[in-house]
C-alpha cells in the first residue's frame, strides 16, 4: 500500500507488545527509577526509530536512504520497583566439580560422641548470593557478610530465641572464601555479630552476578559444650550479604553507600548432639 501523500510523507503508526519473561533480561532493559527523588533521576529506556527507503521491499532494511528518530515527548521507560537480591545459604558437607558444576552433600550436624577429646567439630556451608536482578551496581566494590547465631528456644521447639548467641563460645574458627586475604580485606567480631568484607571481584561466580561464598566454622561440642553449660540442640546460623561501595575499618566496619535492595538473608541450622548409637538399634 502507498502510505505516501502528496506532500510526500508518510504517517505510519504500529502498536508493538514487548514481552519478557526473563525477569533479569526486563530489569536490564528498564532500569529501576527512584521516583521519590523527582526529576534528580532520570534512568529509564528511550525509543528510537529508523525509517528507510528503497525500491525494492527486499532491500529497504538495509537501504542506505536512511534516517534516525528520537520520541520528540524525550519519555522514557523505566520500571517503578526494583527487584531484590537473593541468598541461598545451605550447610554441605562435600562441594566437588562435576562436569563443571557443582554439587552439595547437605551436613545436618555433629556427634561429639563420634570425636575425639578436645577435638572440633568441622562444618562447611556454602552462600549462593544472586544479584544479577538488581538494575542499579555500578561502583560496588564489596561484598559484606555477616553472621549471627541462635540457639533453639527450649521451651518452644518450633522456635529459636531472640537474642542472638555470643558466638566466640559455640564457634572458634572461621574460614571465609578460604581466608584468603586477596577476597577477605577486611573483619569484625563484635561478639554476637561477625563481619566479613570481600572484595568482589576477586568472589567465585557461578554465573554473572552470582557469588559463591563458601564458610567453614569449627563448633565446640562435647567436653568443652558440656562444662560451659551450654546445650545440645540445634543452631541456626544467620548469614546476611549486602553490596556495599565503601566501608569505614576504623568504626567497626561500618558499611558506607549500601545498595539497600542488595541485602538478603538465609540460614542453615545444624544438630550439636552427643549420641552413642552404639546402643541403637
Amino acid at each position: 500500500k502507498n502510505y505516501i501523500t502528496d506532500s510526500k510523507v508518510a504517517t505510519i503508526s504500529a502498536d508493538v507488545t514487548l514481552i519478557y519473561t526473563d525477569s533479569v533480561r526486563r530489569a536490564a532493559e528498564f532500569p529501576y527509577r527512584d521516583t521519590s527523588v523527582g526529576a534528580e533521576d532520570l534512568s529509564g529506556a528511550v525509543v528510537v526509530g529508523y525509517s528507510s527507503i528503497s525500491s525494492n521491499s527486499a532491500n529497504a532494511a538495509y537501504s542506505v536512504v536512511s534516517a534516525f528518530g528520537r520520541d520528540i515527548r524525550s519519555r522514557r521507560y523505566y520500571s517503578a520497583s526494583e527487584s531484590e537480591a537473593t541468598l541461598s545459604y545451605n550447610a554441605s558437607y562435600e562441594v566437588k566439580p562435576s562436569e563443571d558444576k557443582y554439587t552439595i552433600d547437605n551436613q545436618l550436624g555433629i556427634n561429639g560422641h563420634e570425636m575425639a577429646p578436645q577435638e572440633l567439630a568441622e562444618m562447611h556451608s556454602i552462600g549462593i548470593y544472586d544479584t544479577s536482578k538488581l538494575s542499579k551496581i555500578e561502583g560496588m566494590k564489596y561484598i559484606l557478610c555477616e553472621l549471627e547465631l541462635y540457639e533453639r528456644d527450649t521451651t518452644n521447639p518450633e522456635a529459636y530465641n531472640a537474642n542472638a548467641l555470643n558466638m566466640g563460645n559455640y564457634i572458634t574458627r572461621w574460614k571465609v572464601c578460604g581466608n584468603s586475604g586477596d577476597i577477605v580485606i577486611a573483619k569484625h567480631e563484635n561478639g554476637t555479630k561477625y563481619y566479613y568484607i570481600l572484595d568482589i571481584t576477586k568472589v567465585e561466580i557461578d554465573a554473572e552476578k552470582v557469588y559463591r561464598i563458601p564458610i567453614d566454622f569449627w563448633v565446640v561440642n562435647g567436653s568443652d559444650l558440656e562444662t560451659s553449660n551450654q546445650q545440645y540442640c540445634n543452631y541456626k546460623l544467620k548469614l546476611t550479604t549486602t553490596l556495599l561501595k565503601d566501608f569505614d575499618a576504623s568504626e567497626g566496619l561500618q558499611p558506607e553507600n549500601i545498595e539497600t535492595k542488595s541485602s538478603a538473608t538465609d540460614y542453615v541450622i545444624y544438630t550439636n548432639s552427643n549420641i552413642y548409637t552404639d546402643r541403637i538399634r
